[in-house]
């Protein structure tokens, strides 16, 4: 005999078992019914019981419980299945807050080291400013010298902090250089994907430090430098 007609005939004889139990229920269940409707009607025939039948009365159990029940069993089963969907439900919901919850600490983590390099940076910008400024300059002049120093700023600073081990700091330089170019010159088509992987550290800087504004235009968010000027 296989194992799956075994596992058959057990069921059915469980099933069987529950429906002959169920039917007895329902049978001494009538049977107290009918009991308790006689004692109402006997009610209002007063009948005297003594302290001694009272006594023994109370000696006999009312009921007898079955050793194995069935009925109960199946019911402490759909109970502990039930529990056990819904306690798996509730950790599968805890497990994607968690993930959710973890995304948002390493988003913070990076905004909180991205902030920490720009006060870095604006603490060093007075002394830089304080040797290099010239006393008197052209325009022109004064545009080179901060195109020179702002080359210098990326090549000993942001570049350095943002390379990591699969580019080279000339590689990430070279881009910074590119795409600061074009923010100072408010290039029109500048647009978020623009900025590779080697440089997305700056336009987070930029983007929490208010510096850039973006805008889209037909499924397409273009980049501008904050023009200071109104």
């Amino acid at each position: 005999m296989r194992y799956s007609d075994i596992s058959d005939q057990l069921f059915e004889t469980y099933i069987n078992s529950i429906e002959q139990q169920i039917e007895d229920k329902k049978f001494f269940l009538s049977q107290a019914r009918n009991v308790v409707k006689s004692l109402r009607s006997e009610g209002s025939r007063p009948r005297i019981i003594s302290l001694e039948q009272w006594q023994d009365f109370l000696k006999k159990p009312m009921f007898f419980p079955e050793r194995s029940d069935p009925i109960g069993l199946n019911m402490v089963s759909a109970s502990l299945v039930s529990r056990q969907t819904t306690t798996e439900e509730w950790l599968h919901y805890m497990e994607e807050k968690l993930i959710h919850m973890q995304t948002m600490i390493g988003d913070q983590e990076h905004i909180n080291r991205d902030m920490l390099i720009l006060i870095e940076l604006l603490e060093q910008r007075p002394q830089i400013s304080l040797v290099n400024s010239p006393t008197l300059e052209s325009p022109s002049q004064r545009n080179h010298r901060l195109h020179l120093e702002l080359e210098d700023f990326v090549k000993n600073y942001i570049a350095l902090d943002l390379a990591d081990a699969g580019e080279s700091t000339e590689e990430v330089q070279r881009d910074l250089i590119i795409l600061l170019s074009r923010l100072v010159h408010y290039d029109r088509y500048l647009k978020t994907t623009d900025f590779q992987k080697s440089t997305r550290g700056l336009f987070r800087l930029l983007l929490r430090s208010n510096l850039i504004t973006i805008h889209k235009e037909r499924n397409i968010r273009y980049v501008r430098l904050l023009d200071f000027a109104t």
